[in-house]
């Protein structure tokens, strides 16, 4: 009498029902690859009082006909938001058409180089008033920085309004294509890369419009609670970049392993 055999039909089904399982050495390796290169989120600049040795002002546009826009910033000990703010003034000439000018706060204590770790992203946080202005009755505040000597300042500005008190503002996720050489080129962005030359980081400040008909003009106001949290990729050690160029070794065992 014949018999099925069950036996056989089920071992050669069973390879294929079963997938191949990774040497325990070669799950370690892949599970250390994955872990060598953590991003991490850092607190860059985080200040609420702005001591006047820690920021400095300089003009980086100025389109009146004389060019002699000019800005005053320091440290008053009350009325911030709260305690201690940077009290800021801008004073410039008349021009009958439109004008502009601008202003870069930078704090001084902080030089980032990416020769340490890739900034993958940037958000700042920080509050503003206007308490005099002409025209537009504001005065215009927006994230900045400088790399190699140029200026970078974000694409888009934020307006403190006279009258409004203390306004609280946040730009997210900033790359480096947020930024742009406005005073130059007015395309260029910094480089964000390991091979990036370093970095400070500030605000801008400035004002601009235009039927302006006094002989000068000034326009104050203060910011407050500056902050920039970063993510920041670390550049691979050597020991890294061993690893990782194992894990491509790997790669091919597993798939001769697979196939057989």
């Amino acid at each position: 009498m014949w018999a099925c055999p069950t036996r056989s039909i089920r071992q050669k089904k069973r390879p294929e029902m079963n997938a191949p399982k990774l040497p325990l050495t070669l799950t370690i390796c892949l599970a250390a690859v994955g872990m060598a290169l953590p991003v991490r989120a850092v607190t860059m600049i985080s200040d609420g009082t702005f001591n006047n040795t820690d920021w400095n002002a300089t003009k980086v546009d100025d389109s009146t006909v004389s060019g002699d826009a000019s800005v005053v910033a320091t440290q008053i000990g009350t009325g911030g938001n709260p305690g201690a703010y940077r009290d800021i003034i801008h004073v410039w000439d008349v021009v009958p058409g439109g004008v502009s000018v601008t202003f870069a706060h930078l704090f001084t204590p902080l030089t980032f180089d990416p020769s340490t770790g890739t900034i993958t992203s940037l958000s700042v946080s920080f509050s503003a008033f206007c308490d005099a202005a002409p025209i537009v009755n504001a005065i215009g505040f927006g994230p900045i920085l400088k790399q190699d000597g140029i200026y970078y300042a974000h694409s888009a500005g934020a307006a403190a309004l006279r009258g409004n008190g203390w306004t609280s503002f946040n730009f997210a996720n900033l790359t480096e294509l947020s930024f742009f050489d406005y005073y130059n080129t007015g395309s260029a962005h910094p480089d964000f890369s390991a091979a990036g030359s370093p970095i400070q980081l500030g605000f801008w400040s400035g004002n601009g419009g235009s039927g302006f008909t006094s002989a000068n003009h000034t326009a104050s106001g203060g910011v407050d609670n500056f902050q920039i949290n970063a993510t920041i990729a670390p550049i691979p050690e050597p020991s890294q970049f061993a690893m990782i160029g194992l894990s491509g070794v790997m790669g091919l065992v597993i798939r001769r392993f697979r196939k057989k």
